[in-house]
This record gives C-alpha cells, structure tokens and sequence, in this order.
C-alpha cells in the first residue's frame, strides 16, 4: 500500500508537469494526513484469522504475488489517471478563465486550478480504496470488512472526496457561490466534464479490485505451476 501511494503520486506529477501545473499545498495535506496516515494506522488493526492453518507467509519481500499485484494495478491506475488528465488537456487553465474575466486574484498561488482536482480526486479515491485493495485477508488476517475503523474511515475519505468535487467544483453552477473560495464561471460543458471523470474513477476503483482478487491469483497460480514444472 505505502509503494503504491508513492508511486500513484509519482504518476500524478509527472502529467501535470506537463501542462505546467501545480499541486496546491491543501491536495497534498489531504492526501498525506487525512488519507494516508490514518489509513496506515487502521490496517495495522487488522486482526489475524481465528484458526491456524499450514499456508506460510512470503519469504521475501518482491514475490511474485507482490510484484504483479501492486505493478499491474500502477498500470491500470496509471491509464486511468491519464485519462482524467487528457479530458482537461485542451481545456483553458483556471488562470486563463481568470484572466479572461478580469479577476485574477492577487494571490496567484491560492488560484483554484481545476485540471489538478480531477487528478485529485482520482489520486484521493485510489490512496483511500487502495488501503482495502492490498490488505493481506486470509489465510493471514480477517477479512478487510471486519476491520471497521479502516472500512468507516475509507467511506469518510470517499464522502469528503466527493463533497470536494460537487461544491468546489461545481458551486457557482448550484448557487453556492459563498461556499466556494476562488470560484469561476463555469465553461460551456464543464458540468459534464466532472460528471465524465467521477465515472472514470469509480470505474477505475472497481477495475483495479476486479484485477487484484481474480487476475492476481490466476496469474500467480500460473507462473507457480510453470515454476513447479
């Protein structure tokens, strides 16, 4: 889980340097202290499986389970997040939009930059879904559900997200415009471009479990059974 989340953020930077925008301090301090370190404290709850039984644990670290589990799952988290970025990326930047209207803050680094926030709430469902994706279950631990301070504080993470996304984003459009710091006049279609990238994430949520608790066994049973022969 800590490899992933390194490397998710890793992905995120890398395509919004190419459109050369930034990250606000607000989307790392939600990313790092209100997903990730609570979340790492919760799995460590996880408790173990009532009865013993004669599976052993992975002798190394980068088994295979580990290495096709969590590289496959950068890969398809990796196509997703790309995807978010190129629905964004002939879009005009928030400074553009600013500039345009004639009211560019005089704090220039507090500017609401719209094309992050898709990277954002992609990043933030991934950093908060994956905390159930990778934990061990059995033969090991009791099943991720069982543990609920981990599932209750994945569920906030999620409602937060969205809350984020449908008044930040879009509350100039629903009137909200007292409850937005640094709100815009939405652009022609930007409605549906949200309702697009939302789509894309819960879809890429259930992708990556789909490929973690069926592509991931068959495919350790495979190469297990190509390295018994």
């Amino acid at each position: 889980y800590i490899l992933f989340y390194s490397l998710v953020q890793f992905v995120d930077i890398f395509f919004a340097d190419r459109k050369a925008l930034e990250f606000s301090n607000a989307h790392y301090f939600f990313w790092d202290l209100f997903v990730f370190v609570p979340l790492s404290v919760f799995i460590t709850q996880s408790e173990p499986v009532r009865a013993l039984n004669s599976a052993y644990p992975p002798t190394t670290l980068l088994n295979r389970k580990l290495v096709l589990s969590l590289f496959g799952n950068l890969a398809l988290a990796a196509v997703f997040i790309y995807s978010v970025y190129a629905l964004s990326y002939h879009r005009p930047t928030s400074v553009e939009v600013f500039e345009i209207q004639g009211a560019m803050p005089e704090d220039k680094d507090s500017t609401f930059y719209k094309e992050c926030e898709g990277i954002f709430f992609i990043t933030g469902m991934l950093n908060a879904w994956g905390a159930l994706l990778f934990i061990k279950g059995y033969p090991f631990m009791q099943p991720a559900w069982r543990n609920y301070n981990l599932v209750g504080w994945v569920l906030l993470c999620t409602v937060v997200l969205f809350g984020v996304i449908y008044v930040r984003y879009l509350g100039v459009g629903y009137g909200l415009e007292n409850l937005v710091n640094g709100a815009f006049r939405l652009l022609p279609g930007e409605v549906e471009f949200v309702h697009a990238y939302v789509v894309l994430t819960v879809l890429c949520v259930l992708v990556l479990f789909a490929y973690e608790k069926a592509a991931v066994n068959w495919l350790v049973g495979v190469t297990g059974r190509k390295h018994s022969k």
